[in-house]
């Protein structure tokens, strides 16, 4: 049996070359949505999804496909991992809000809609700890649904704006250090409900997008508003179509984005708010649906999954805005391989890395981008080659796949960002 040092025969002599020399666009593509196989939640819509930093992990909560659930699963960038948390679990629910607590490594979970009960609001709040959950025994800020939160990393404080109870639409502002909530502003935004708020870690504010100002109404509000802890201002008049949807910031890129939701109809469209500008991504996109948003730090993907478009869905999605690996293969056989890249640094150095198996892995202290998250397993790890990433940061390398590659995985590593590509399988 051949050596695992020759998985593909061949790219070692050429890789250099073709690397350096590939890639004739002096523009770097746009991300994309790349769709993962593994959907193991199953159809839902109305979960709630949040990206523990701490584990690394991506914490789905609920859901709702024909019957509410109240299950807890979490993603860890290659597989989905039902929970059994110690201890009782919140209710069955939806409409309700959950952000990670970075400071205390809490998810924090507030309120929703009892769906047996029409007209039934919750006031609980929630924490998750990785291994069970806790009801906090706490005054919150009264039972609602249809709010939203974000949680400020520089203050150590859960954000919660809005909502709906039995009396309408909420225009209040309250904030939740782990111990006590307090109510810190009345005005500001107005009165709305079903809006989307993420917070911006490098200009340290909250940004708030859209919503309804009334219960049921189809007055689609197109503006957008930033919390700076003592105050709320408003930044934009209009924006992209109004709509019911879902915001997360991606911290690598320095944008709060929202994908998708729902303003009469289901929509399908990506956009970016930069502090100064809402403008239109137009990558490919998962299709017309609202769906929850999570940012992966820790390897620089938004994550998305199911959500709601006619009837639920169950696919899962991440969007890459850094480099992309794409493998065409003849496995079981033996024969021509075509590695291509792209979306990577212009003229960077990057590495192709093989291992025989996956699972998450942090490069080493004493290597260049120590700690960054590869999906690269431990066993047979190696680099295939080193190089040029090309002045379009594409790059093709072409060789003889051998037999011993097939079920192994590859993944490029852009050295000038410190990021890592999509996984791919050779099969």
């Amino acid at each position: 049996m051949k050596s695992r040092d020759h998985v593909i025969s061949g790219l070692r002599a050429a890789a250099l070359a073709a690397m350096i020399g590939a890639g004739a666009s002096a523009q770097v593509d746009p991300g994309e949505w790349m769709i993962s196989p593994d959907g193991s939640p199953g159809l839902r819509s109305g979960a709630v999804a949040v990206y523990d930093s701490a584990r690394e992990v991506t914490v789905l909560f609920g859901g709702w496909s024909g019957l509410p659930t109240s299950d807890t699963w979490e993603w860890d960038g290659l597989s989905w991992r039902p929970l059994e948390p110690r201890g009782p679990v919140p209710h069955p629910r939806y409409n309700e809000t959950m952000v990670y607590d970075s400071r205390r490594g809490m998810c924090v979970l507030y309120g929703g809609n009892d769906p047996y009960i029409s007209q039934s609001y919750f006031g609980d709040t929630w924490e998750y700890d990785g291994e069970r959950w806790t009801r906090r025994d706490i005054t919150g800020p009264g039972a609602r649904a249809a709010h939203a939160m974000a949680y400020d990393s520089r203050r150590g404080v859960t954000v919660l704006t809005g909502g709906r109870d039995v009396g309408g639409a909420k225009s209040d502002t309250w904030e939740y250090d782990g111990n006590e909530w307090r109510l810190v502003a009345t005005e500001g935004f107005g009165s709305r409900n079903e809006h989307a708020i993420t917070f911006d870690d490098r200009r340290g504010v909250c940004v708030l997008f859209s919503g309804l100002d009334q219960v049921g109404g189809s007055n689609w509000l197109e503006d957008t508003w930033e919390w700076n802890g003592q105050a709320w201002r408003l930044v934009a008049d209009a924006g992209p179509p109004g709509r019911g949807t879902n915001m997360t910031f991606d911290s690598a890129r320095g944008v709060s984005v929202i994908y998708g939701g729902y303003n009469g109809r289901w929509l399908g469209d990506m956009w970016e708010w930069d502090g100064v500008r809402w403008q239109g991504n137009q990558a490919d996109e998962p299709g017309a649906r609202s769906s929850p948003l999570a940012y992966d730090s820790s390897r620089h993907v938004i994550v998305l999954y199911g959500g709601m478009s006619k009837d639920p869905l169950g696919d899962m999605w991440e969007y890459h805005d850094g480099i992309r690996l794409y493998a065409t293969t003849s496995c079981p056989q033996t024969g021509p391989a075509a590695l291509q890249w792209k979306g990577g640094t212009p003229g960077g150095l990057g590495s192709l890395v093989y291992a025989e198996t996956a699972a998450r892995f942090h490069i080493p202290r004493h290597l260049q981008c120590a700690g960054t998250t590869l999906l690269i397993g431990h066993r047979h790890r190696r680099i295939i080659a080193t190089g040029g990433l090309g002045p379009g940061g594409r790059g093709v390398i072409s060789g003889e796949l051998s037999h011993n590659a097939c079920g192994g995985y590859l993944q490029v590593v852009d050295h000038a960002r410190c990021q890592a590509s999509n996984l791919v399988r050779i099969e």
